[in-house]
């Protein structure tokens, strides 16, 4: 690098040569030009300059000035820069720009097209404010105003009444259905035009003026007295329906005999007379037919005949039936028991000590007499029969049928343990109920035929020791 700087001036162009550390300037058009290589290894010559910085009261150009950045220095940080008087660049506290956001204390302008547009006060040109806006809530607090023709599309209106001056309409037009809570409507006049329909839980009024009838469909009329202030000769009530009312009976009370002004012989014949409490007195009642509740006996005659009393009865009396009767008929039968009773073994019901295995054997079945039905079988044995599982079955053989052709009627089983009595003790078999599992029947009250033969045979589980005597 040359150790000196030297000027050299060109009237046009660059300079052809400059070595390192000299400087050229065109004295026509005023550029400035530097060597910028070593000369020993050539020339180079370059157009612009650096400068740190250049100090000077007025910079003008005629074309562009470029750099990195501008700065002014009686600019304020945040302020928004705009051209003032006579070109020059300035700023105003009114107009400010931070991250995203500009703020401006007044805007005038024909349109504003924007996303959001946050304001705190809303006011006129030239009057003072008349609302605000919440930073918080965007709730719009608007002064003492009048809106003229406004359209409110939507939102509640819950924090103030609305009044309609006098002679003035509050007009609601094809809005469907106006709400109203639970009394929410006050005052003392509702005049002037048709409620379709409505539901009024408590209605107080000292009168109702009715223009025309009133009509409350299929709905009760409830009050604690019907009252009729038409003239006589006119009928206060009418009813279409024939049906009778429970408590009133006018239907077949016309006038009660015995009560003035009228008199017995003066009422009229009564169709029906539906309850009377207390009727102490009553003449012949010629005809009729009595369908009350049944006469105790003492209210009848003597000469009547009483099921619960005991009476003589004397002269011929004639039964066109029979009289039916039932009997109890038991059989009686004792036998020592055979070592096999866990087989079954019919029990002779027409001599003592006989058992068999066989249906067919002598003296096994009995012939009955009549219709009737097996109740109860009473076992009373010499041995504890209550350790065992017992089945007891009782069969019949239609009259005309052979001794092996026996039916089965019904069959009772008990359980070991509490089925059967112990020693000595009487075991009721019940054929006329299903009970348990200590006397479970299949079918009670097995019925049998007159001349049927009838067999009742017992087995056991196990057999019990010994050979008890059964009765």
């Amino acid at each position: 690098m040359a150790s000196t700087i030297i000027i050299k001036n060109k009237n046009s162009g660059a300079p052809s040569s400059l070595i390192a550390g000299e400087l050229a300037i065109n004295t026509t058009d005023g550029g400035i030009y530097y060597g910028s290589t070593n000369a020993d290894t050539g020339t180079s010559v370059s157009s612009s300059f650096m400068f740190g910085m250049v100090t000077a009261s007025v910079v003008s150009a005629s074309g562009n000035v470029e750099g990195g950045s501008l700065r002014a220095d009686d600019l304020t940080a945040g302020r928004v820069a705009f051209v003032g008087t006579d070109g020059l660049l300035v700023d105003d506290s009114d107009l400010t720009f931070a991250t995203d956001t500009l703020t401006s204390t007044n805007l005038a302008s024909t349109t504003v097209d924007t996303t959001n547009l946050e304001v705190t006060t809303i006011k006129a040109k030239d009057g003072t404010a008349a609302g605000s806006i919440a930073d918080s809530t965007g709730v719009v607090t608007l002064a003492s105003s009048v809106l003229t023709t406004s359209d409110i599309n939507g939102g509640t209106i819950d924090g103030c009444n609305i009044t309609v001056g006098a002679g003035k309409t509050l007009e609601l037009r094809d809005i469907g259905t106006l709400n109203i809570a639970n009394d929410g409507i006050s005052g003392n006049a509702i005049e002037g035009g048709t409620i379709g329909s409505t539901t009024i839980t408590t209605l107080t009024t000292a009168a109702i003026n009715a223009s025309t009838d009133i009509d409350i469909g299929s709905h009760d009329l409830k009050a604690q007295t019907l009252t009729s202030d038409v003239a006589t000769g006119t009928a206060p009530l009418t009813v279409e329906s024939t049906t009778e009312v429970t408590n009133l009976k006018a239907a077949t009370v016309g006038t009660i005999a015995g009560l003035a002004p009228n008199t017995a012989t003066t009422q009229a014949t009564q169709a029906a007379i539906t309850t009377c409490a207390n009727l102490v007195t009553i003449g012949t009642i010629g005809t009729g037919v009595w369908q009350g509740t049944a006469v105790a006996s003492a209210y009848l005659d003597a000469d009547t005949a009483h099921l619960t009393t005991t009476q003589t009865f004397t002269g011929t009396k004639t039964f066109n039936e029979a009289i039916n009767k039932k009997a109890f008929h038991y059989i009686h039968t004792a036998f020592k028991a055979m070592a096999d009773m866990d087989t079954e073994r019919y029990v002779s019901l027409v001599d003592a000590d006989r058992e068999a295995t066989a249906e067919d054997a002598v003296s096994i079945v009995a012939v009955m007499p009549a219709d009737g039905v097996l109740k109860k079988v009473i076992w009373n044995t010499s041995s504890n029969l209550s350790e065992k599982s017992w089945t007891f079955r009782f069969k019949k053989i239609t009259n005309g049928t052979a001794y092996t052709g026996e039916t089965t009627l019904a069959t009772v089983t008990k359980q070991a343990t509490s089925g059967m009595g112990g020693s000595n003790t009487n075991s009721i078999i019940d054929f006329s109920q299903d009970i348990d599992a200590d006397n479970a029947c299949d079918n009670p009250n097995p019925a049998f035929s007159a001349g049927d033969r009838v067999l009742f045979s017992y087995e056991s589980n196990e057999p019990p020791s010994g050979t008890p005597k059964c009765n």
